[in-house]
């Protein structure tokens, strides 16, 4: 019972869905998550359409002290907790229609991080993506953020953030965009590493490491040969964490 990737005509337009079919006694069981139109967005967790692009160069800027290099025990300890046991329903880290108070207070270190790396963002309650197109970032307002019980708003929010940063860093890096279902698989892989990385990092407070663990594995199964692409999503990571802290001094 795996996820694939189908695309359907609404009314003239094309959107993309996750789409899951499975058995149920007698009868067929058909589960749908809806992507996104297929204008070349890669929500949250989820894959989006093909874009060809190549590395874009680092505009030149006036010389700066780098940051430390990203702690390789914290690396390590990154990983370990992303392959720890997984089992956690997944849940959506945000919410479009939620109405509730505002619970998080944005970081200032994380909120100067992106100003110096010149990040743009946008801030529809549609979902949490990186748009390649036009060099976005959208990570929906505050109000959508709340508390679950094992995760709290502000973790949430700040481990969205940063899973879209490292999609950001794709195209600075070279990485290869995404164009089939094994390369959505390893881009979400390396996103959400890196996204656990930089929560280290800062050390801010993750939650439950299981929606996380949960996550990854699930891409994992569609990514290809294990300890290949294993090995992929742990350079990667590392190597966008390094870019985002030494670029964003």
């Amino acid at each position: 019972m795996e996820w694939y990737i189908v695309t359907k005509t609404i009314k003239g337009h094309q959107y993309l869905y996750r789409q899951k079919t499975y058995r149920v006694g007698s009868r067929v069981r058909t589960i749908n998550q809806y992507i996104g139109p297929a204008t070349g967005a890669i929500p949250v967790g989820r894959p989006g359409p093909s874009v060809t692009t190549t590395a874009a160069p680092v505009a030149a800027t006036k010389k700066r002290s780098a940051l430390p290099r990203f702690d390789e025990q914290k690396g390590v300890e990154a990983f370990e907790s992303i392959m720890g046991d997984a089992g956690m329903p997944r849940e959506e880290r945000c919410m479009r229609d939620r109405q509730g108070p505002v619970v998080v207070t944005p970081n200032r270190r994380v909120d100067g991080l992106c100003e110096r790396l010149g990040v743009q963002f946008s801030r529809k309650s549609a979902g949490s993506y990186y748009r390649l197109d036009t060099d976005t970032i959208n990570i929906p307002p505050l109000r959508c953020f709340g508390d679950f019980e094992n995760q709290s708003a502000k973790a949430a929010y700040q481990s969205v953030l940063f899973h879209e940063l490292v999609h950001w860093t794709s195209k600075r890096l070279g990485r290869v965009w995404p164009n089939s279902l094994e390369s959505y698989a390893r881009e979400e892989l390396v996103a959400e590493l890196g996204s656990v990385m930089l929560m280290k990092h800062f050390a801010f407070e993750t939650g439950d490491p299981r929606y996380a663990a949960t996550y990854f594995q699930d891409w994992l199964t569609m990514a290809g040969s294990r300890s290949e692409v294993l090995a992929y999503a742990q350079r990667e990571a590392a190597r966008a964490v390094q870019w985002i802290l030494d670029h964003g001094r």
